[in-house]
């Protein structure tokens, strides 16, 4: 459902926010799929479905995703992260797809954090890398609230160290609605020259409607 994105080859790549996997629930989660070009001018491009979400590893993923240096694919699920959680709250996902070290063999997905258990849940974002390897993104909302809004965070997620072992989970930022700062991003951050981050709010003003651009310089 999110923007598409090239490989070195010509070959895009993508999320479906739903079809997939179907379980007891007649819940569809979604996919990451593959478009790999015609070799001849005027020939069908092949779709390729790279993974299946679960839900347990995630459902419903609403955006873009981008590769790191090794090729493998990164993203955001909306929801999902617990079969046990189906009908409850929107939480969500970070994931990662390593690319199969076969010509023919399969993509294997990792979960990086799940958002079952922290305030924060529901990222719609693409993610964003930092030179560090480190990852940023936003969720839609934030649980309890005490205005009563779904009022959205700015989180990161740093690498483990070493390799083997997990990635932690930061909230930068908390946004507060209708009184504060806006809430409810939905998209992804960019950094600009002063090295802050830039992004968009679906809720913003005295009523929490509207919309409005924020900038986050951190510490």
């Amino acid at each position: 459902m999110g923007y598409l994105i090239f490989d070195k080859q010509g070959a895009l790549y993508g999320t479906t926010q739903s079809g997939g996997l179907t379980n007891n629930l007649n819940w569809w989660p979604g996919t990451v799929f593959k478009l790999t070009p015609p070799t001849s001018s005027g020939g069908q491009w092949k779709e390729t479905v790279l993974y299946r979400f679960g839900p347990i590893d995630g459902a419903a993923p609403s955006a873009g995703l981008i590769f790191d240096s090794q090729g493998a694919l990164y993203g955001t699920t909306s929801a999902g992260g617990d079969v046990g959680h189906r009908g409850a709250r929107p939480q969500g996902t970070v994931f990662k797809l390593t690319p199969p070290s076969s010509a023919h063999g399969k993509w294997t997905e990792t979960v990086l954090t799940k958002f079952i258990g922290t305030s924060i849940y529901s990222p719609t974002c693409t993610l964003l890398f930092d030179s560090k390897g480190a990852l940023y993104g936003t969720t839609q909302g934030v649980y309890p609230s005490a205005s009563g809004y779904f009022q959205g965070s700015v989180f990161q997620l740093t690498p483990p160290a070493p390799v083997a072992g997990n990635w932690q989970l930061n909230v930068l930022y908390e946004f507060s609605t209708p009184h504060g700062s806006g809430g409810t991003p939905k998209a992804g951050l960019i950094t600009g020259a002063d090295g802050a981050f830039y992004g968009t709010l679906s809720e913003a003003g005295v009523s929490g409607s509207g919309g409005g651009v924020f900038r986050l310089q951190l510490p």
